[in-house]
């Protein structure tokens, strides 16, 4: 689920919503986290930084 949503995160952002994105990415992160996903955080920390 939380790598589905770094996929929206990109779409929002190519739509130039960005706060939205940042948001989408707030909740993945927090979803990740919370599982040990530690590769789905790397991949939100590295489309935080592209966005």
């Amino acid at each position: 689920m939380a790598a589905n949503m770094v996929g929206l995160a990109y779409i929002a952002a190519a739509q130039d919503r960005r706060a939205d994105a940042l948001a989408t990415l707030d909740e993945a992160h927090s979803i990740a986290h919370s599982h040990g996903a530690h590769a789905i955080v790397r991949q939100i920390e590295q489309a935080r930084t592209e966005i």
